[in-house]
């Protein structure tokens, strides 16, 4: 069946091909002052954040990434990751998203078997990461330590990069949990990210006054929910500790205190739904839901599909009901 005809059968209009960090430019554009990243009561705007995802960008571009190249990113949920996934995007390259809690094993095994040309990351994390290694071993991938290299990166200008990337380039490798034997890779191109990013829009009604909860560790297909949701809505990502997004009274009044119009949540857990029913000043507005991104992949099986995302608004109402269906 043709792309038109397909598409006229199911009622949506096409989608736009484009990039996924040209999704976040946009926002940059068109209200470069409005906050893009909330985290421990520090702010950054939509241009802050550019700048400083352009002058990686030009770094990692110094170091070979660009289009088709897979970078490892191994940072802890902070203004740091989420320049980092940026700033590999707008070099051209794809991101492999890594969680510094993983076991060192499964890490090594993710980075060696995509065969990631670099790792963005903190000293601490490439310490543990390169423990062991001796002459004979095989040689890794090229390491960016933000807090050792901060100084030479923030020498790079901060306009955007020239990366001759297209939709159809990787925009990240994902691994699967294993749980079957051995983590593969999944790879996905900037055109489904793009039509993740429409689907949400179209899910969930959102808007620029949105507040997202970045929830999922990077290594859940569900953060690249938040991320796109985030610059595709030009809404505001928030970022909590890790002890804070555990169901009970500390993500309650995560979200009360920030105001969070939207989580992510699994919806598996028995907690989350009470957790979030038992807050005075949320009350959804739509039920769970979970959207496909519905565009091409490389094997790629729908993100999402063990995650679902509770649209909820701010409000004074102190009924604090929930529904979910």
């Amino acid at each position: 069946m043709s792309r038109p005809k397909a598409l006229e059968e199911t009622g949506r209009r096409p989608v736009p091909e484009r990039c996924a960090h040209a999704i976040f430019e946009g926002r940059v554009r068109r209200s470069p002052e409005t906050p893009a990243l909330v985290s421990g009561g520090r702010t950054l705007t939509y241009r802050e954040l550019d700048r400083r995802a352009n002058q990686l960008a030009r770094f990692l571009r110094r170091l070979g990434v660009g289009p088709e190249v897979i970078a490892g990113v191994a940072l802890e949920r902070s203004f740091d990751m989420v320049t980092a996934v940026l700033g590999v995007l707008k070099a051209g390259g794809a991101y492999l998203p890594l969680d510094p809690g993983y076991p060192e094993d499964r890490l090594r095994y993710m980075i060696e078997d995509s065969g990631a040309k670099v790792l963005v990351t903190r000293e601490a994390t490439a310490a543990r990461l390169l423990a062991g290694r001796t002459a004979t071993t095989p040689a890794g991938p090229t390491v960016v330590c933000l807090d050792r290299d901060a100084g030479t990166v923030s020498l790079e200008s901060g306009d955007p990069p020239e990366a001759a990337v297209s939709p159809g380039n990787l925009a990240y490798v994902i691994y699967t949990s294993g749980s079957t034997g051995r983590p593969k890779g999944v790879l996905v191109e900037h055109r489904g990210l793009a039509n993740l990013a429409e689907a949400q829009m179209e899910a969930f009604g959102l808007g620029p006054a949105d507040r997202i909860l970045q929830f999922s560790s990077l290594s859940f297909d569900a953060s690249v929910f938040e991320l796109v949701m985030a610059w595709r809505s030009r809404g505001c990502l928030y970022l909590a500790d890790s002890e804070r997004v555990l169901a009970g009274p500390d993500l309650v009044r995560l979200l009360s205190e920030n105001r969070i119009t939207v989580v992510t949540i699994p919806p598996s857990g028995s907690g989350w739904p009470a957790a979030i029913s038992v807050s005075r000043t949320l009350r959804p507005s739509a039920s769970c839901r979970t959207p496909s991104p519905g565009g091409p992949g490389r094997g790629c099986t729908a993100p999402g599909t063990s995650f679902a995302s509770a649209r909820t608004t701010a409000s004074s109402s102190t009924s604090g009901a929930s529904t979910t269906r």
